[in-house]
């Protein structure tokens, strides 16, 4: 799971590179891809955690493990504006012509 949200990442912040290094500006298709990407990737990741954390049991949930620190900070950045399911909308409209309400995108 981690590897593959790795992977989606590293396309799609190579695309978008490119495009900004062209001296372009990014399209909706491609803000789009990017908005989706920091959603995807942040609730995959924090879901491969919790699988993992499901088959430790409960050494998982313990402070000194180091499962239950990534879990606690996925968590945390779920909450921050590119884990939320709105950045989701947001790349929906954008994939659609509609200019996104936030200027990160």
């Amino acid at each position: 799971m981690v590897g593959s949200a790795r992977s989606y990442v590293y396309d799609t912040f190579g695309s978008f590179w490119a495009v900004l290094e062209a001296g372009a500006r990014p399209n909706f298709a491609a803000r789009a891809q990017l908005a989706g990407c920091f959603a995807h990737t942040v609730t995959t990741c924090r879901d491969a955690v919790a699988l993992l954390i499901e088959a430790v049991g409960t050494v998982g949930i313990q402070r000194a493990c180091v499962l239950e620190r990534h879990h606690r900070d996925l968590i945390t950045i779920g909450q921050h504006l590119v884990g939320q399911p709105k950045m989701r909308e947001w790349a929906g409209g954008l994939w659609f012509g509609q200019p996104a309400p936030n200027p990160i995108l």
